[in-house]
C-alpha cells in the first residue's frame, strides 16, 4: 500500500541549457531504432554524488550500480518520460517528501519543485539541505 512518495532524485527536469534541441532529439530517436544499444556517453562522474572515500568504494563495488555508458535508447526514453511528466503529475494526490542538497551538481532543484508543486496533499514537503 503506497501512502506517499519520497523523492531523492530531481531528475524529473532537464535544464534548457543542456537539453537536446528538437533536431538532435529527432536524430537520437532515429538512431535508437537503428542502434538502440549504442553507448553515447558515461552516465556521470560518481564523485558528484558520493564525497566520502569509503562510501565511494562501496558504491563502486555494488553489483547493482550501472557502470556502463548510457545507450541511445535509454537516453531517448528518459527524455520522453521527462517531457510527459509535468502533465501527468498534476493533481498528484499522495504526499511527497522531496530531499535536495543545495550543492547538488547532478539533479536540479526544478525537478524536485515539479513533484512538490504537483502534489495536492497538504502534508507534502520539500526539504533543502546545505
Amino acid at each position: 500500500l503506497w501512502t506517499g512518495l519520497i523523492g531523492l532524485s530531481g531528475a524529473f527536469h532537464i535544464s534548457p541549457a543542456v537539453k537536446p534541441k528538437p533536431a538532435m532529439k529527432g536524430i537520437l530517436q532515429i538512431l535508437s531504432c537503428v542502434a538502440p544499444k549504442k553507448p553515447i556517453r558515461p552516465a556521470f562522474n560518481p564523485t558528484l554524488i558520493v564525497s566520502d572515500a569509503g562510501a565511494l568504494r562501496e558504491w563502486e563495488r555494488d553489483p547493482l550500480v550501472s557502470r556502463g555508458k548510457v545507450t541511445v535508447a535509454y537516453f531517448v526514453e528518459i527524455m520522453r518520460a521527462i517531457d510527459k511528466l509535468p502533465a501527468r503529475v498534476q493533481g498528484f494526490r499522495l504526499p511527497v517528501l522531496m530531499l535536495w542538497g543545495t550543492g547538488d551538481k547532478v539533479v536540479s532543484e526544478e525537478g524536485h519543485e515539479l513533484m512538490y508543486r504537483a502534489s495536492s496533499d497538504a502534508r507534502s514537503r520539500f526539504n533543502k539541505y546545505e
